[in-house]
């Protein structure tokens, strides 16, 4: 089950976009949604409701339009070029920085439509979060692509030093057969026989002269 996961998570750009995003986009959402929060309880709101709305849509926000921003990005401009080449690394995370006022606009929709319109200084803090999302989530896809690009060499480095032991192995067995046939005494009889036969053969036939 582990393995099936990894191998497709190697492989799906999209599987590797959204577990980063499941992962640092609630973490980063916690920050900004307490200070949110506790900027309205000053105004009378209840601090752990609105810290958990915040919390909670403005996660789902920001989560989908990551995806929906960023997917087309790494799928079909970045592609596998940010493993291999720090100048295209550096490049992503310029591009997920532009991609954070639009997805700073997404999180603000989400929250808009789920709770309610809160003041400008406590909707800023969904630029906040997309900007410090999108920043951390294109430094850790880089390393973590890197990180399998290394661990993927090494699994063919050792799958083909198995390859030639196995070849060096065969090669000694069949040295160690045919070693343990030539020394038997059966061959041994039969290379005995051959060479009286040889022997015999050898010989010049004699002629009858007689008249």
């Amino acid at each position: 089950m582990l393995e099936k996961f990894t191998s497709l998570f190697s492989e799906s750009v999209f599987l590797r976009l959204l577990v980063l995003g499941m992962i640092v986009i609630p973490l980063t959402g916690i920050t900004t949604s307490w200070e949110g929060a506790a900027y309205l309880s000053l105004t009378g709101a209840p601090f752990l409701k609105t810290f958990l709305g915040l919390l909670i849509f403005g996660t789902i926000g920001t989560l989908i339009s990551c995806l929906i921003i960023v997917y087309p990005i790494e799928r079909w401009l970045i592609r596998d070029k940010a493993s291999k080449s720090w100048k295209w690394a550096g490049i992503r995370l310029l591009l997920y920085i532009l991609a954070c006022f639009p997805i700073s606009l997404g999180t603000l929709g989400s929250v808009r439509i789920t709770m309610q319109q809160y003041p400008d200084i406590v909707e800023s803090i969904y630029f906040v979060e997309a900007l410090t999302s999108a920043t951390i989530a294109a430094i850790l896809l880089t390393l973590i692509e890197r990180v399998m690009k290394e661990v993927q060499k090494r699994e063919n480095k050792l799958q083909v030093e198995i390859t030639e032991l196995n070849i060096k192995i065969d090669h000694l067995m069949r040295q160690k057969q045919i070693s343990e046939i030539t020394d038997s005494d059966f061959f041994q009889n039969l290379q005995q026989k051959a060479a009286i036969i040889r022997k015999e053969k050898s010989k010049p036939a004699s002629v009858n002269l007689g008249v």
